[in-house]
């Protein structure tokens, strides 16, 4: 049996170059209808979001979590499900990893992150 981090690393290796930012038209990133940000679908989006950013946290190789933490700071519609307070927390732990482009990716995804939610970003960064 293969770690869950192994699994991810051969997943992402498998389809890195097929790979297209959700959500992105030629133009940039396509506008989502309203029910993205509140009732069941925003419940499932948290979710994916949250496991995203386990990825981030735990996989041993550093190019997926380099993945993780460039869609999310490509694509601003995602800031109001990461500016929650357990997400600019896991994405805060991010400024301790060993691989320098994933701390100073995390720390520019943080600042954006401190317009929606400057208490939480603030704390997190005074750490």
């Amino acid at each position: 049996l293969h770690a869950p981090a192994t699994l991810t690393s051969r997943v992402y290796r498998r389809y890195s170059s097929d790979w297209v930012s959700p959500g992105r038209t030629a133009d940039g990133p396509a506008s989502l209808p309203p029910w993205y940000y509140v009732g069941p679908s925003a419940g499932v989006v948290n979710d994916v979001v949250r496991k995203l950013l386990r990825v981030a946290l735990a996989d041993e190789d550093p190019t997926p979590r380099r993945a993780v933490v460039r869609a999310f700071r490509s694509d601003d519609r995602f800031d109001v499900h990461l500016c929650r307070d357990q997400h600019v927390e896991a994405v805060s732990l991010l400024l301790h990893d060993e691989d320098t482009e994933l701390r100073l990716a995390s720390l520019a995804l943080l600042g954006r992150l401190a317009a929606r939610n400057p208490a939480a970003v603030l704390a997190r960064i005074r750490d």
